[in-house]
């Protein structure tokens, strides 16, 4: 057989293939786009349940009016009140003077309160007021919320500190 025959019958069954998948996935995009919505739903569901459990520790917490300690013995009843309750937004400022919340996870704030642990961030009350002796600490403007800017010099100083004790020891 001739060099450009196979080479012909190889395009063709490459166009074939292509027009099938193409064909398929038009003849299932209402299948496929049910099921996109039922994996948004779902997914939408396990994070207000995870939201739930945190709101029903913290209220649990109230409650019995323990006082909830992390594995190094500081108090986390603040902490773990505002992971719920305070900001759980990123506040973002945009070129035009506008700003985006961008909304955060209650994981990530407790990492956020983490950080602010390990910088020696005197504790306070609330979360908003945690952030600005952060704020004040830093020489940051003190809005109290944390932005982009907040966040940015929190890992930053981390990062730092985590850097010299490698470098340095200890």
């Amino acid at each position: 057989m001739r060099k450009e025959y196979i080479f012909f019958f190889v395009l063709l069954g490459v166009a074939a293939m292509i027009t099938g998948f193409t064909v398929g996935f038009f003849a299932n995009y209402s299948f496929i786009e049910q099921g996109i919505e039922q994996h948004k739903a779902a997914a939408l569901e396990k994070e207000s349940a995870k939201h739930e459990l945190v709101k029903d520790e913290v209220h649990k917490t109230e409650d019995t009016h323990e006082t909830p300690v992390d594995k190094t013995g500081k108090n986390t009843a603040t902490t773990e009140a505002n992971v719920v309750t305070g900001s759980n937004f990123v506040v973002q400022p945009m070129v035009d003077g506008s700003q985006i919340d961008i909304p955060v996870s209650p994981e990530d704030m407790k990492a956020v309160i983490a950080m602010l642990d390990e910088l020696n961030v005197a504790d306070a009350s609330t979360y908003e007021l945690r952030i600005r002796n952060f704020q004040q600490q830093s020489g940051l403007e003190q809005t109290g919320v944390l932005d982009s800017e907040t966040l940015n010099a929190i890992i930053q100083q981390v990062a730092i500190k985590h850097a010299q004790r490698n470098m340095y020891g200890g």
